[in-house]
């Protein structure tokens, strides 16, 4: 058996109408096609659904206790057309966005909130990575662009600053940079990177820049 959703909208439109002429405009088209949906249906089910010995159509028993299924058959349907059409629209106006965790959970939600007002037909999609997967997810086709600390690029992928910010260590004025144990005085790499960085502390940037 191979019901069709035209057999269903044809056979739906006779039942609501009682009328094959009736059905026909209502569905578009000829008189002819509607009996013939009607009759391959019947072929297949090996079942009258109409009694057509009246002057007006009308279901037989087992049309009766049939049309409940084909309303849904047809309900369910036109849910899934309208379900492709809405993806198909979403496809079309969708941006995917890939941040590293601190910036999607940080800055993104308000971003995109706010753009949101501005565009509300243009879905977003946020999606969280580590840093070392934005570049990788960008190049796999998983996102339209990221957003995260400014790195090495890939060949494949431009950039562009959108803002800087600063770094602070808060810390005690009398917390001894210079400790014997995780020392940063010792270990002169970590100590000029974080010689970039803006400290916070009363007395402690003169000290910091010492070293």
């Amino acid at each position: 058996m191979n019901l069709t959703i035209r057999q269903f909208r044809a056979f739906l439109a006779v039942a609501d109408l009682r009328s094959f002429t009736a059905a026909s405009k209502y569905l578009c088209i000829t008189q002819g096609a509607v009996s013939g949906l009607i009759n391959e249906m019947e072929s297949q089910m090996e079942v009258s659904l109409f009694d057509r010995t009246s002057r007006v159509v009308k279901l037989s028993p087992d049309g009766e206790k049939f049309l409940p299924a084909a309303m849904r058959v047809v309900e369910e349907f036109q849910r899934a057309e309208n379900y492709a059409r809405d993806l198909k629209e979403i496809k079309k106006s969708l941006v995917r966005v890939v941040g590293a965790p601190l910036i999607a959970c940080a800055f993104l939600p308000q971003i995109i909130h706010a753009f949101k007002r501005q565009h509300p037909h243009t879905h977003v999609q946020l999606i969280d990575k580590p840093m070392s997967q934005l570049q990788k997810s960008i190049m796999l086709g998983e996102a339209d662009f990221g957003i995260g600390p400014e790195r090495p690029l890939e060949p494949e992928i431009d950039k562009q600053t959108l803002f800087t910010t600063e770094i602070a260590l808060y810390c005690h004025p009398d917390y001894r940079l210079h400790k014997k144990n995780g020392s940063l005085g010792k270990d002169s790499k970590r100590r000029a990177d974080c010689r970039r960085q803006r400290i916070h502390s009363d007395d402690l940037r003169d000290r910091w820049r010492a070293h």
